[in-house]
């Protein structure tokens, strides 16, 4: 959806208090993808990916009608971004938790949630758009993990006495100085090796490790996340990744990496070879990216690779 100016949220505002609030309880709708349930006070929405809301006004958001009942707010896991106004004007919200999948929380999806008084945001999330959180005047605290990209420069517009608390040296910090919101350390780095590619954290069914000093991953999620091919051979025990004119060739436990361009084969020494661990074939994580074109930087601040293509 397109992001919505200072304006625009005024105008949610507005609607909020002047068009009509009838309830509508249906379970799932057409102009919505994910589903919802009330259960005593508690809020529960679910759903796959990206959450879709639309209709013409607000009030017409199946579950705005109990905003007044709701003071528990649960985002099931698999929903990647909070759509807008999503939950805007639940004033008696205390606590929301948030999935492990959310990327984007989007513009005033919690808008003017005035009992809103603390928040943690999981640690893969990369942006919090326009006025997300306009209005939550009792927000004390919001935790920002190191993942964090961009922040809207009125997300927390309204909020008086919020603080960050976040990962030192990272976005969140910069961001709070810029906008002259008090900022705690009290957070570490994710225990987890994050991988980025073009701003999108890549998902692993085994984590990244760390071996003499270089990062390893799993190799089908990074190369296919670049849109790069990926045969292996079973016999030789090789990685063959294919983009256009260039192939990459990895074996288990040759430090020797193979590059093939219009069928023209160099031979690359490099510092830590491919290896199994567990039941996945990794590989390292710069030389490959780099013989691709990409760009390959470490965050330390965050533990995350950085892999511009």
């Amino acid at each position: 959806m397109k992001r919505i100016s200072r304006l625009s949220i005024c105008l949610i505002l507005c609607a909020t208090f002047v068009m009509s609030t009838a309830p509508i309880y249906a379970e799932e709708v057409a102009e919505t993808n994910v589903t919802w349930e009330q259960q005593a006070d508690v809020l529960y929405i679910n759903g796959t990916g990206d959450m879709v809301i639309d209709f013409e006004y607000i009030t017409q958001i199946p579950w705005y009608g109990i905003r007044n009942e709701i003071s528990k707010i649960v985002v099931g896991e698999g929903i990647t971004y909070i759509s807008d106004s999503a939950f805007a004007d639940f004033r008696l919200a205390k606590e929301v938790v948030l999935p492990n999948s959310l990327r984007t929380i989007g513009p005033a999806a919690f808008i003017t949630c005035t009992s809103l008084e603390t928040l943690t945001l999981p640690y893969k999330i990369t942006e919090i758009q326009d006025g997300a959180f306009v209005n939550c005047e009792s927000m004390k605290a919001i935790t920002i993990p190191g993942s964090i990209i961009e922040i809207a420069d009125d997300a927390f517009y309204n909020c008086y006495n919020v603080s960050i608390v976040g990962v030192h040296n990272t976005y969140a910090n910069k961001y709070a100085k810029e906008h002259n919101i008090p900022f705690y350390a009290g957070i570490g780095p994710s225990d987890e090796i994050l991988v980025r590619v073009d701003n999108k954290y890549v998902d692993f069914d085994q984590p990244p490790a760390i071996v003499n000093d270089r990062t390893l991953v799993p190799v089908r999620a990074i190369f296919e996340a670049m849109g790069i091919s990926v045969d292996w051979n079973a016999d030789t025990r090789t990685v063959t990744a294919t983009r256009g004119n260039t192939q990459i060739k990895l074996t288990i436990d040759s430090n020797i990496m193979k590059k093939v361009v219009d069928g023209v084969e160099t031979s690359i020494e490099i510092d830590v070879p491919a290896m199994i661990l567990g039941d996945r074939t990794m590989v390292p994580a710069r030389a490959p990216m780099e013989n691709f074109g990409a760009s390959v930087r470490w965050d330390g601040a965050t533990r995350t690779v950085i892999i511009q293509d």
